[in-house]
């Protein structure tokens, strides 16, 4: 709202505060969504894109554990970086996020986190939170080979992989 006011020098203020209290969080986990709420709110204002906090996120992402809590923090920052014009390291740390997904052991969880991962969680008015389709384009078969992974082919999970295959089909560019 600060800069949409033209007050853009008090906005980067108060963000740098902020910046200073989320770094002395203690928590992994508390520290990445943080910095990853920090950069969405950069991005979603039109601020200038900040590299360092970028890889300063994805370091407190690395620490996190269980490793498939990093999941879909990578998937947010791969979108960052995308929007930062970073393509082939918004694009490698999707696929990261992805290797993360195929060592997932609970099938719903990773259909579920795939879902995500492919469809994005959009916030209305607000470019952050929907998935750059040259991430998905980069990665359709390393997607498939998630889907395909699910082998009980009862009608529920026949279900799902058809919806996550029209996501998929449908996150596609052209």
């Amino acid at each position: 709202a600060l800069v949409r006011a033209g007050r853009s020098a008090e906005a980067e203020h108060y963000l740098d505060a902020i910046l200073t209290a989320v770094r002395a969080r203690a928590a992994a986990l508390d520290r990445a969504k943080g910095l990853l709420l920090l950069i969405e709110a950069r991005d979603d204002a039109g601020l200038p894109h900040l590299p360092e906090v970028l890889l300063e996120t994805h370091q407190a992402i690395l620490l996190v554990e269980p490793p498939g809590e990093r999941t879909f923090l990578l998937v947010r920052l791969a979108q960052a970086w995308a929007r930062a014009g970073e393509i082939q390291r918004a694009n490698a740390l999707f696929g990261d996020a992805l290797a993360l997904l195929e060592a997932t052991d609970n099938l719903q969880q990773r259909s579920n986190l795939l879902l995500q991962a492919i469809r994005g969680i959009p916030t209305p008015g607000s470019q952050v939170g929907r998935i750059e389709p040259r991430l998905i384009a980069a990665a359709p078969p390393q997607i498939i080979k998630i889907i395909d992974a699910r082998s009980d082919l009862d009608s529920n999970t026949l279900f799902k992989r058809a919806e996550m295959l029209l996501a998929l089909a449908g996150a596609l560019p052209n």
